[in-house]
């Protein structure tokens, strides 16, 4: 039977959008990942493992990131509440 993605839980769209923020804001700022170890004071390999899974991303660390990125705060929870 073919499958279908109408169940598909919300939760993967706003996984995608906190992945997409946070490069989008490495981007923006001309950071790599290093120098942004550097700045928020996040370990370089727990900063890749949370790009890869933003779900295992604490709030401290996501507030780090906010202001590091300076990622607008209102459309991330919006995004994180609502989806996009």
């Amino acid at each position: 039977m073919p499958k279908s993605n109408f169940c598909q839980p919300k939760t993967d769209e706003r996984l995608d959008f906190l992945r997409e923020a946070v490069d989008g804001g490495m981007s923006r700022n001309k950071i790599k990942v290093k120098e942004l170890s550097v700045k928020t004071g996040i370990n370089k390999s727990t900063l890749y493992k949370r790009r890869q899974k933003p779900e295992t991303m604490t709030i401290g660390e996501l507030l780090i990131l906010k202001d590091t990125l300076k990622i607008d705060e209102h459309l991330l929870m919006k995004a994180l509440i609502e989806g996009r």
